[in-house]
């Protein structure tokens, strides 16, 4: 049965939000008895909620959360495959390769979020996503509940973009391919240096989403256009431009949702102004 939740530990910029109607399921069964009791609603699945914006304060029944952080935690290896589920932190997926010589993922080390978000996302870094290991997905559909297996042919995917956005399916389980590295200790020692790299510019004590905003089609990168307008440190409410990289927004002290949105507007309208360059959001607002 659907109950009442703070959605505050479900979403990483620690947004103050709850709903009415909210689910969390511990299994399949319960996650097929969940989509069944939500039907007529607006479903959002949340997983490590990494990526997201919540606009509102609270969320009436018309919206219905399947919160997917109770989901089984499993992740099997043969060799150099693995098998994750959708509830497994990205990181711990990467570790764990990065424990066995194996490379494929090393550069997606220090981004937040689970394997479910990550390949919805397609998430990356450093010229490395998330779907080039990937050899297939298993997904359920929230309208009939029907189990379905793409493998890598159909996972047709770009820049932060997957077969997934849109649909009605919510991934559930992910199967990798890695490479063995030849060379020892080289995937940690390369994985160090980029975890190294990003914890110099990336905001992790304050509650962020990631970057804002996706690669605009033009020679200066976000945080670039950003820093050159002078805009690290402004902020509108609660939500900051991080002063250590200025394609970030953080929650500096108790930002809404309406706080994140407006500031992110006043970004895009800037970056526009200065460079005739449009930025479109990476992140998703519910």
């Amino acid at each position: 049965m659907p109950k009442k939740s703070d959605l505050t530990e479900f979403n990483s910029y620690c947004i103050n939000s709850s709903a009415e109607c909210t689910y969390s399921p511990t299994n399949l069964s319960e996650l097929k008895s969940a989509v069944a009791h939500s039907e007529g609603t607006n479903r959002i699945i949340l997983g490590g909620g990494s990526n997201v914006i919540l606009s509102k304060s609270n969320y009436d029944c018309d919206t219905s959360f399947l919160l997917m952080q109770r989901m089984p935690k499993k992740i099997t290896w043969e060799d150099n495959f693995c098998t994750v589920s959708n509830s497994v932190r990205l990181q711990t997926l990467v570790q764990e390769s990065i424990d066995r010589d194996l490379t494929g993922l090393e550069r997606l080390i220090g981004i937040p979020g689970t394997i479910g978000g990550a390949i919805y996302m397609n998430a990356g870094a450093f010229d490395c996503d998330i779907h080039q290991t990937l050899v297939e997905v298993t997904t359920i559909n929230i309208e009939n509940a029907l189990i379905t297996t793409y493998n890598k042919g159909e996972l047709n995917n770009s820049y932060r973009t997957s077969i997934f956005q849109g649909s009605r399916e919510i991934i559930i389980q992910a199967k990798f391919k890695f490479i063995r590295s030849a060379h020892g200790q080289a995937v940690a020692v390369s994985a160090k240096a980029i975890l190294n790299k990003r914890s110099m510019t990336i905001p992790y004590i304050l509650p962020n989403a990631g970057s804002v905003f996706k690669r605009p089609n033009h020679e200066l990168r976000v945080g670039e256009m950003i820093e050159a307008l002078g805009m690290k440190g402004f902020r509108i409410g609660g939500a900051m431009i991080s002063e250590l990289h200025g394609g970030f927004i953080v929650n500096i002290c108790q930002a809404t949702g309406g706080d994140v949105i407006a500031l992110a507007q006043y970004i895009k309208d800037a970056v526009f102004k200065k460079y005739n360059a449009t930025l479109n959001l990476e992140q998703i607002i519910i």
